[in-house]
């Protein structure tokens, strides 16, 4: 991609007027938004090493997939909505 104008010739975005294709990552920054009130902030990180804090951090993604409920998903979890849907977990 050369400029701007060529982000609306990308394959993720085929029509950028269809508005049932967001080309934004408004998804994503609302999950970083949760991960960081919820996993990140209220927590004392001072002396925590890389290991230690991805060690965490993987549990709270566990957690966060197979523990979670969540009203948008109809009081489900992640995990029990996808295999609802049929979709592998």
């Amino acid at each position: 991609m050369d400029s701007v104008q060529d982000h609306h010739r990308s394959p993720f975005c085929s029509n950028p007027l269809d508005e049932t294709q967001s080309c934004d990552n408004a998804r994503a920054e609302g999950f970083f938004g949760l991960l960081r009130r919820e996993f990140f902030h209220g927590r004392d990180w001072s002396g925590v090493g890389a290991s230690e804090f991805s060690a965490a951090l993987d549990e709270w993604m566990r957690w966060f997939r197979s523990g979670r409920i969540s009203q948008a998903l109809g009081w489900l979890t992640p995990d029990e909505h996808r295999l609802a849907l049929g979709y592998a977990v």
